[in-house]
Order: structure tokens, then sequence, then C-alpha cells
């Protein structure tokens, strides 16, 4: 029975992990979208941050120019 129990677990485990690495793929790529570079410094910077976390430049003044 314990034989048994350890082919069902290692089965389970060979179809959940390829469908948890997709899921957690298509997750990141989501997040990334949200991101942009600053122009003076090149840091990435979220999107709703309106200057860089770096350098202190408004990133506006980059979208304008």
């Amino acid at each position: 029975m314990h034989h048994f129990l350890i082919r069902v677990r290692s089965f389970l485990a060979f179809i959940t992990e390829p469908l948890s690495k997709f899921f957690a793929t298509q997750t990141y790529r989501r997040d990334f979208g949200s991101q942009r570079m600053c122009p003076f410094c090149g840091l990435i910077t979220s999107r709703s941050k309106p200057f860089c976390l770096e350098c202190g430049k408004t990133l506006r003044e980059a979208q304008l120019g």
C-alpha cells in the first residue's frame, strides 16, 4: 500500500509541476508590462510612480520632451 501511495504522489507531481510553471509565467508577464525605464539613469521603475526611484527626476518631463 505504501509503494502505491508513493507512485500516486509522484504521478500528481509530474502533472502539476508543468501547469504551475505555465501559470507562474503568465503572472510574471502581466507584471512586467507595468514597468518602464528611466531615460536619465536607466533604472526600471513602476509606471505608477511620477518620478524615478534612483535619480529622483520626474518621468513626465521625458514624455513631454
